[in-house]
This record gives structure tokens, sequence and C-alpha cells, in this order.
């Protein structure tokens, strides 16, 4: 699994050159709206991990949000939005379907007890291996996910944002499409409802720098 930030990458580090696992499958869940970023930095990992399968596939959380017509949504409590009711796309599924395909034995996530509670106290009560699902990360400290990619390029959002762009807000993207206006035209051509959380957010900060 893998969604070009920093964790995900870590986790690839981990098991190319510490686990050694006999096949690697990198699977990338890729946003209609993609960062100009993307390709390069998919180019820099295939060069780095030459004996790893590098995959994409249609984002299934990006699709359930144009079905419901929004761009952020209680999709993982709530299946009806406004009166409209639709069988969304399971992100497990299709990951479950991958693994099938390319006959893989494991899932691995860069998922890590650091991103917060409810994911540290799974961790020490499951464990790091749950069925097919391992996650080599989940008990590190930040410090040791940092030491593993201090010598590999981190994907170019890093430059004007703390992550990648997993969901389309405002809040995470605002530094990214003023470095990049034609990135901003791609995001509001997929979600046209980003210009009212923009609005929102530039009157929030315009409101506060005039107090």
């Amino acid at each position: 699994m893998n969604s070009l930030g920093k964790d995900s990458v870590a986790c690839l580090e981990w098991l190319a050159h510490f686990a050694y696992p006999s096949h690697i499958v990198s699977v990338y869940y890729e946003f209609f709206a993609k960062h100009p970023g993307d390709d390069p930095y998919f180019a820099y990992l295939k060069r780095r991990y030459p004996h790893v399968e590098f995959i994409t596939r249609p984002n299934s959380i990006e699709i359930n949000q144009i079905q419901a017509g929004i761009y952020q949504s209680p999709l993982d409590v709530n299946h009806v939005y406004n009166h409209f009711e639709y069988e969304d796309f399971s992100r497990r599924k299709q990951t479950e379907e991958i693994m099938a395909e390319y006959q893989c034995d494991y899932i691995a996530s860069g998922f890590s007890k650091y991103e917060g509670f409810a994911r540290a106290s799974r961790f020490y009560q499951e464990g790091l291996v749950t069925g097919h699902h391992i996650y080599p990360l989940g008990l590190m400290e930040k410090r040791h996910i940092y030491n593993i990619v201090a010598s590999m390029k981190l994907h170019p959002s890093y430059k004007f944002s703390k992550s990648t762009f997993d969901q389309p807000t405002w809040y995470k993207m605002r530094s990214a499409c003023i470095a990049n206006p034609e990135y901003e035209k791609i995001l509001f051509k997929w979600f046209p409802l980003l210009r009212l959380d923009k609005y929102r957010w530039e009157k929030l900060i315009h409101g506060q720098t005039h107090r």
C-alpha cells in the first residue's frame, strides 16, 4: 500500500532493504486530480527499487466522493447523504482483489502508532500482524521513521505541506496551489466545491489578520 507519503516509502524501504521478501508489489490508488509531482516521484522510486513491481489503480475513496457529489464526506460512518443512496466502493475489497491477482501473501501498510492514540492502542493490543495485514512501522517512534527516510527523496508535496494530499481539502492543499496554479485548476475541475472551501478558508485568514 503506497500513498507516496513518507510513512509509505519508509515501509517500502524496510521491505526492500531489511525484510527482503521474494516479490514486492507496490500499489498506489491514484487520484483523478493527480499532483504534478506524482510521476517524477514514481520515476525516482522505480530507479531506487528496480525489483519492485509498481502498479496503480483508481482511488475508491475519491470515486465514492464523486458519487456522493461532495469533496469531504463521513463515508466511513454514513453511506446516505442528502437522501442519495449508493453502494460505495470498498478499499479493503479492492486491495484484497489485487492481493489475489498478484498472489501476495501479505498486505503491508505504513500505519504507525505516532499518527494517533487509536492506532497506538490497536497495535499494542493486537500486534503488528492481523490476518494478512502487516504494519512494519506500527510501534516505531517518529524519529526511527525519519532515520529510515533520511537518505531518500520525499514527494515534492512535502515542500509545501506536512503530508501528501490523501484527501482534497483546501487546508492541506492551499500552499501547493499557490506554488502551482495549474494544480489548482486540476483540483477545481474534479472538485468544484473546493472553491467554497477556499473561500471559507481565505475569509477565515483575512478575518484573523485584521482583528
